[in-house]
């Protein structure tokens, strides 16, 4: 699955020896000057700031006084002429390249500039269509893409060597550390793929972050999901399915009601929504709040949790707010960390260390060449192990009988299943989050949600009386725009009707998205289970890993193939 990782570090600026500067005034009167460039590969683009605060954002053309996609481009965060800062960025191409201020009407009132225009890419073009808008959209208030500096310095020409600002880190990291690889071999490696097997979804971005205390006793973590770039400003279409609910994910009513989805996903444990649902109001008041501070914005923030009790000393409260905005502010699109990470950290799953899990699926459309993505994302927090099953193979039956056999011969006792022992009075649950770039309304996105349930069943799920298992899909086909409490962002009149035109796909031709989805789901809980590794964790509690060896044995046994 997707992964839906937006880092915020200012790239190393590199100047050619025949590389020029160009000096770009931010105007006290409201401008850019000059406000068209011309400027080749290497260039330095140098912008200065006087009289009131501005910014400069490198925009969308095609979506007038909006960033360009979350983790490319610049901005230079809010600058006045008093700050004695400039900020440079280098050209590494010589396309045709928009820029504007996110301060306020400034956008819409022409404070626009552009670099390299073309034929098809004009300043005036631009600019009356960004005159039709009442405000631009800010990427945040934290700098990227470019280098902040006093006036009169030299900008840094060495690479940064800081790990954490590159979404990475190393062994021995302190808690709230970035999620690492695991050496586990995937599903994949012990059973062959399904059809169409794909791992990326556009647009979406994904954060995970494990947290460990050095006595061994907290083992958590946050995994966040943006399912659009411009999710503030532009709803997905999303639906929920409850296929037991003894759990909670917040902001589902609103979901339930409308059919759009305009808030990060967070799961994590939970003792933490609380802290999760903080972070996400926290993020939004520190990038989208106006200058006086005002919230003018409507935002219902997602969050689903999971029991982590058994591995993890709920009672420190470890995951806080902080937590949630590193996870906005760094996620991205690289492959999503399975097994012991983010939210699944410390969770258990089918009598064996469970967790984080991902697969998706590609399906041909009805147009020639086209084709679709359904993604799916686990939090696997469930079942027994004698109701395990991988492709149909009874494994945690098979698993559970040799290890009753290897004590009969040596005349001992078998020894209880720990992570059995865990689910004795909570059983544990699973949250799926599905993505897709389908074009599915939201009653189709409901009906998708609920096919999770055959993924699920397949490895083992029952739904029990204690279990929380919540599943949401979401399409990022079709933009909606955002309810706002401020009329000055988007000014309709609520008594006269409005409508939009978006493109939905053909009940009758949807079969084949509902298989990818269990078939996704499916893969994604064995890839939680097969990336796992063995957790002590609170009070010394171990749950081992599935082991990849036996398994591998099993199927072999079973002459399976894939």
């Amino acid at each position: 699955m997707p992964s839906f990782k937006f880092v915020f570090a200012a790239a190393a600026l590199l100047v050619a020896a025949n590389a020029k500067t160009v000096k770009i005034m931010a105007t006290k009167d409201n401008r850019f000057d000059p406000d068209s460039i011309t400027a080749k590969k290497g260039d330095i683009l140098e912008f200065h700031f006087k009289g009131p605060k501005h910014s400069v954002v490198s925009g969308d053309y095609h979506n007038p006084c909006a960033p360009l996609q979350i983790g490319t481009g610049f901005f230079s965060g809010f600058l006045s002429g008093s700050s004695g800062k400039v900020f440079r960025v280098e050209l590494d191409n010589t396309d045709a390249m928009i820029f504007y201020s996110s301060q306020g009407n400034a956008c819409a009132s022409g404070m626009v500039g552009i670099v390299n225009p073309s034929k098809d890419k004009s300043l005036q073009d631009y600019k009356s269509r960004a005159s039709k808008l009442s405000e631009g959209v800010s990427p945040g208030h934290t700098a990227f893409g470019g280098e902040l500096s006093e006036k009169g310095s030299s900008h840094d020409d060495s690479k940064s060597d800081d790990k954490d600002a590159q979404g990475g880190k190393k062994s021995g990291d302190k808690p709230g550390q970035d999620d690492k690889k695991s050496d586990n071999k995937s599903s994949q490696d012990i059973i062959s793929s399904r059809k169409y097997c794909k791992k990326n979804l556009a647009g979406v971005r994904v954060h995970t972050q494990s947290i460990h205390s050095d006595d061994g006793n907290v083992n958590t973590g946050v995994t966040t999901i943006i399912p659009r770039a411009e999710w503030f400003n532009k709803a997905c279409h999303a639906g929920v399915f409850r296929f037991n609910g003894s759990g909670e994910m917040t902001g589902t009513h609103w979901i339930e009601e409308t059919g759009l989805l305009h808030s990060p996903i967070i799961l994590t444990n939970s003792f933490a929504v609380g802290q999760a649902y903080t972070g996400i109001y926290q993020y939004a008041l520190k990038n989208y709040t106006g200058d006086e501070g005002e919230v003018g914005w409507f935002l219902l923030p997602v969050v689903g949790e999971t029991f982590d009790g058994y591995l993890n000393d709920l009672g420190v409260f470890a995951v806080t707010p902080e937590h949630i905005v590193k996870g906005l502010e760094n996620a991205s699109s690289d492959a999503v960390r399975e097994g012991n990470t983010g939210g699944g950290t410390g969770m258990i799953c089918q009598g064996f260390k469970g967790g984080t899990g991902t697969s998706s699926r590609v399906v041909p459309a009805a147009d020639e060449g086209k084709t679709y993505t359904v993604a799916a994302l686990v939090q696997a927090n469930y079942g027994r192990q004698h109701h395990l099953r991988i492709s149909g193979v009874p494994v945690g039956r098979i698993l559970a009988e040799e290890t009753a056999k290897k004590a009969a011969e040596a005349g001992t006792e078998v020894p209880k299943n720990e992570a059995d022992a865990s689910k004795e009075t909570k059983d544990g649950s699973i949250i799926i989050i599905l993505a897709t770039d389908a074009p599915l309304h939201p009653t189709q996105l409901q009906r998708l949600a609920k096919r999770a349930t055959v993924g699920l069943a397949r490895v083992g799920g029952y739904g029990h009386n204690p279990s929380g298992d919540i599943f949401m899909a979401f399409s990022t086909a079709n933009e909606m725009a955002v309810q706002t409490v401020n009329s000055n962002v988007r000014k309709v009149d609520p008594f006269k009707l409005g409508s939009h035109s978006i493109e939905t796909a053909d009940d009758q031709t949807i079969n084949a998205l509902f298989e990818a989805t269990a078939d996704a789901t499916e893969e994604a809980i064995y890839n939680a289970l097969c990336m796992a590794e063995t957790m002590v964790g609170n009070r010394g509690h171990c749950i081992e890993a599935l082991p990849l060896d036996k398994l591998k044995e099993i199927m072999d046994r079973y002459h399976y193939s894939g």
